[in-house]
């Protein structure tokens, strides 16, 4: 992916005091800093992004939501199209950077 991401801090956050603080490596476990690693080298980023950072927080339900979740995204009915307006309508009523 070819595209800039934009890491903002926790007081740039409009909503800083209801957001779920990713979990950084140097924190995580083994399956966690595996997951982290995968999506850092497959995003191309320098940090693992924050959404995937708030996932691996998730501790035992963890790789039962990455399974569902990858059946939602890659198995579901919905259109990519679809998928994509879902996540921008989300981060703009909640006043997120989208990642």
């Amino acid at each position: 992916m070819n595209h800039p991401v934009h890491h903002l801090q926790l007081q740039e956050w409009k909503n800083a005091t209801q957001r779920v603080l990713p979990l950084r490596i140097k924190e995580s476990n083994l399956v966690q800093k595996c997951f982290l690693k995968i999506t850092q080298f497959r995003t191309q980023t320098p940090e693992p992004l924050n959404v995937f950072g708030v996932l691996a927080r998730m501790d035992n339900i963890f790789p039962h939501y990455l399974l569902f979740m990858k059946n939602i995204l890659f198995k579901g009915k919905i259109s990519r199209q679809d998928k994509e307006l879902v996540v921008l309508r989300l981060a703009w009523t909640l006043q997120c950077s989208y990642e």
